[in-house]
C-alpha cells in the first residue's frame, strides 16, 4: 500500500472528515517520519486556514485580548508588530494551514 492509500485509510479509522484531508496531509508533511502520530494528534493540533501565521496570530489576539485591540486601533495601519518568534514556537504553518505544536 502506498503512503497516500495508507494516510487515507488511517484518516478514515480516526474520524478525519475528507474536507480536511489536505490539512492532514499538510500535517503530515511536518513530521513525515512519524505518520501515524501525526494522524492520532491532528484534530487537537490543527487550528484551521489561515492566510499566514502573522494572520492566525492577529486573529487569536483581536478575539482575545483588548489592549491589543486597543494598540490596533491607536495604530495608523490598524496592526501592530507581533513577536512571531513566540508564535512560531507553539504554531506551525503550511500549506494555508496552521497547527498547535503538540
Amino acid at each position: 500500500m502506498g503512503k497516500m492509500s495508507e494516510l487515507a485509510v488511517m484518516a478514515e479509522e480516526a474520524g478525519i472528515t475528507e474536507d480536511v484531508h489536505g490539512a492532514l496531509m499538510a500535517y503530515v508533511a511536518l513530521q513525515p517520519w512519524d505518520m501515524a502520530n501525526a494522524v492520532d494528534r491532528f484534530e487537537d493540533a490543527y487550528r484551521g486556514r489561515w492566510e499566514s501565521l502573522d494572520a492566525y496570530a492577529h486573529d487569536q489576539l483581536w478575539a482575545t485580548d483588548a489592549a491589543y485591540r486597543a494598540a490596533c486601533n491607536e495604530s495608523d495601519t490598524g496592526r501592530v508588530r507581533i513577536d512571531t518568534v513566540a508564535w512560531r514556537s507553539d504554531y506551525a504553518w503550511a500549506d494555508g494551514h496552521v497547527f498547535r505544536n503538540l
